[in-house]
């Protein structure tokens, strides 16, 4: 089995009396465009809420920060909701947006998973901007509890409910009272469960050279950090994986041992290829798995002669 990841980390508040019920702000279907579309309606309606005393949309992060008159903070990932509010319409759509944004529970043993997300690590200094640019003081940003995973690449932790997904803050996980190693275990456990009701599929394509691996559309790129994946895929691919991590939804693979099979991925990677897709992760780089365990990055004229553990 890879030596991955052993090595690497040791309710809705009544309006008050004489205060008006705001009037609801409907989405429209400008607004179900894309992430950057609903960011800001859905920002007017939070703020339009007597419980709510800001909320920050961060098109660059599709995050969006909520601080509620007691000041406590939330973040949220627009993704998921976007994907729900395209295939509702009328009173059903109102009604779920209506419990999506209502405040959440994000305490230990609240409903939903704790999850493993992969990301760039330009990621957490986009975040970081993005407080600074809403006027936080440092001590004050909700930061994103992240481990550094691989060369660009980090590891944060959500907690994906049916009506939220939220980025867990280094405040929170300290208030968890879990050191690194029992938070990853946790949260690769919850994966294991995801994975159980959401099974992984590997679709061959370019006569088998070439794997597209499918999840839920939400955790594709998650698979990261499973060693167990990546041995049945060596097995397939009959040699050392090399592996895209392109989008949060998009993970390919072929044998890096195989030139023309590396040839076509990097074809496929290239800047001329095409747009990015949304939520992009490294859409450039192939990933092979490290002798200390992890991954670092192929280079163009490397031959992966890494032993698979």
């Amino acid at each position: 089995m890879f030596r991955f990841l052993k090595n690497l980390f040791g309710g809705n508040h009544p309006a008050s009396a004489g205060q008006s019920n705001p009037k609801r702000i409907e989405i429209t279907k400008a607004d179900l465009q894309n992430v950057s579309t609903l960011g800001p309606r859905v920002v007017e309606i939070l703020q339009a809420r007597p419980e709510v005393r800001d909320a920050v949309f961060d098109p660059a992060t599709v995050m969006l920060r909520v601080t509620y008159a007691d000041d406590e903070t939330q973040t949220m990932m627009l993704e998921n909701l976007l994907t729900v509010l395209r295939q509702k319409q009328g009173t059903e759509l109102a009604g779920y947006l209506d419990n999506y944004l209502s405040r959440a529970d994000f305490t230990p043993g609240a409903e939903g998973y704790l999850l493993p997300v992969l990301k760039p690590v330009s990621y957490i200094a986009q975040t970081r901007q993005s407080f600074i640019d809403a006027g936080m003081a440092a001590e004050d940003m909700p930061l994103p509890y992240h481990l550094d995973f691989a060369p660009g690449l980090v590891m944060v932790f959500v907690r994906d409910t049916p009506s939220w997904m939220h980025v867990l803050s280094e405040k929170e996980i300290a208030e968890m009272g879990l050191d690194a190693g029992q938070l990853l275990d946790q949260a690769l456990g919850e994966f294991g469960t995801l994975m159980t009701n959401h099974p992984l599929e590997i679709q061959k394509l370019a006569e088998g050279r070439l794997l597209q691996f499918q999840l839920d559309g939400n955790y594709e790129a998650s698979i990261a950090f499973l060693g167990d994946v990546w041995d049945g895929v060596s097995q397939d691919l009959g040699g050392m994986p090399g592996v895209a991590f392109v989008a949060r939804d998009i993970v390919l693979a072929v044998n890096a041992d195989d030139p023309d099979s590396v040839r076509l991925l990097r074809e496929m990677l290239s800047p001329d290829a095409g747009d990015l897709p949304p939520y992009p992760i490294a859409p450039y780089d192939i990933y092979v798995p490290s002798n200390s365990g992890g991954w670092t990055i192929l280079a163009e004229t490397e031959k992966a002669t890494r032993v698979v553990h």
